[in-house]
């Protein structure tokens, strides 16, 4: 295993903004570790930012949006030897339509996702970002 320092995570990074902001870093040559849903199109990213930009890459398929998700993300880069130094929480979801009528587990998911695991992540990777 190879440890890695001074790396880029990317939440939301198999599509959107989350996958641009991946190719960026790339260009720039920074290590990365990519955090998506999506296991298989995590593994095609990873392939093609390797090939075209000589860089590390690692992928983590992760539900942010669950409970214990952001705790485990972080252990598991711990295991992994990977030390964060730029932290992208791009991962994120909407509920459209009236308030009063939407679905609560729907809105529940949302509010995981877009505020707690947000805040989880920059809590946990921050305190060693500060300290560089």
């Amino acid at each position: 295993m190879i440890k890695i320092s001074n790396a880029t995570l990317i939440t939301g990074a198999s599509e959107g903004l989350g996958l641009e902001l991946a190719r960026c870093f790339a260009q720039e040559g920074s290590p990365l570790a990519l955090v998506a849903r999506n296991k298989a199109r995590l593994d095609e990213i990873a392939t093609d930012l390797r090939a075209n930009h000589s860089i590390e890459v690692r992928i983590f398929s992760k539900d942010l949006s669950l409970p214990d998700a952001a705790v485990e993300l972080k252990m598991e880069l711990d295991r992994e030897g990977i030390q964060i130094g730029t932290l992208v929480n791009n991962a994120g979801c909407g509920v459209h339509g009236a308030f009063a009528t939407s679905d609560w587990k729907a809105t529940e998911i949302m509010l995981r996702l877009n505020m707690l695991a947000l805040t989880q992540l920059t809590r946990m990777f921050l305190p060693a970002m500060v300290n560089e």
